[in-house]
């Protein structure tokens, strides 16, 4: 199974991100989307979980802040901020989160996951645009991040 997982698009998806999520079987976004024609141009893509960034505009009040997803044997927590995902890590396996617009990803030493794909849309803060495929083998219960860079001068 892979699940892509983006965040901060910022209205933009570039076309190379669309590549990508068209090989995926699901899509995880963590906020930050800020419209209903792009967040309807993602779903139509795969099928897709979304949280409410502090960007998104009053299409997204159905959105939830926070979200736990299972798929793939694995137990996701979503949230747009680190800091709203929850404290008891044994609730879920990888804490998917966005809003610095940096790709992070680290391993407590309870083995719990966090992953900031990063900005997807646009350049903002001198950071890479950049998003993240996750690889999963449900038979070995295994989880690999793959990291992936966007070109930021790329068309859309």
């Amino acid at each position: 199974m892979r699940i892509g997982v983006i965040s901060d698009t910022h209205g933009l998806l570039r076309d190379e991100a669309v590549q990508y999520l068209q090989t995926c079987d699901v899509i995880l976004h963590a906020g930050d989307v800020t419209g209903e024609a792009l967040g309807d141009s993602i779903r139509n893509i795969k099928r897709t979980y979304f949280v409410r960034g502090n960007c998104d505009e009053l299409w997204s009040r159905p959105l939830p802040r926070g979200l736990i997803v299972e798929e793939g044997g694995f137990t996701f927590a979503m949230a747009h901020r680190y800091q709203d995902l929850p404290a008891d890590t044994k609730k879920f396996d990888v804490g998917i989160f966005g809003h610095t617009h940096v790709f992070e990803k680290f391993t407590e030493t309870d083995g719990t996951i966090y992953l900031n794909p990063g900005s997807a849309g646009r350049l903002r803060y001198g950071a890479t645009c950049s998003m993240a495929i996750l690889h999963i083998d449900e038979a070995a219960h295994t989880l690999t991040v793959e990291r992936i860079d966007l070109n930021p001068w790329g068309r859309g």
